[in-house]
């Protein structure tokens, strides 16, 4: 992968259990696979991950991230879902990680505030995409003042978000299409 400045590729995640999951698959997926492989599917593993307090090691978070989110409804990690096949819980996910790794080679994972990334990469050859929290999870206000910085940004955007009428509202001015197989999510984009 060319590394040079126009190449560079940004994650950004206010979830810290999903930014574990990325940089463990990023820089150590072979002992992440390893881990999970080791992992059963269990009612009494996944409340141990649900309950336990992860600090500082990532690699812990990531596999409680996986085992949280592959072991409950809807990948809720609030309740258990149990397992109906002799397979492994991840059998369908852990072939892909490889691919993945190489995938996120350069990439540079970061946990921080969405609006200061924007600014800090807002430049005509740069592409955003974001996928903000529900008007649940995150104030209307906080979506205006997304919609402000997504305005403000120089280069292209893509949003994804439910279609709802404020959002209908904050991106009037730009391109909009449904996403195929989910008819309540529209994508917005200003190119």
């Amino acid at each position: 992968m060319n590394k040079d400045k126009s190449s560079e590729e940004v994650l950004n995640d206010s979830d810290e259990g999903l930014v574990s999951a990325w940089r463990a698959l990023r820089d150590e997926h072979k002992t992440l696979t390893m881990k999970l492989r080791k992992t059963e599917h269990t009612e009494a593993t996944f409340l141990r991950h649900r309950n336990k307090q992860v600090s500082g090691d990532y690699m812990n978070a990531a596999v409680s991230e996986f085992v949280l989110r592959h072991m409950s409804r809807g990948a809720n990690k609030t309740s258990y879902a149990p397992h109906k096949s002799d397979e492994h819980f991840l059998d369908s996910f852990l072939p892909r990680f490889k691919d993945v790794h190489e995938r996120l080679e350069g990439v540079y994972i970061l946990n921080k505030d969405a609006l200061s990334i924007l600014r800090a990469f807002s430049h005509e050859n740069t592409l955003a995409y974001c996928d903000p929290p529900s008007v649940e999870e995150m104030s209307a206000e906080k979506h205006m003042e997304l919609s402000d910085a997504l305005k403000e940004f120089k280069g292209k955007v893509i949003i994804t978000f439910k279609n709802s009428a404020m959002y209908r509202r904050l991106y009037s001015d730009w391109n909009r299409k449904g996403i195929p197989g989910r008819s309540k999510e529209s994508a917005w984009f200003n190119f």
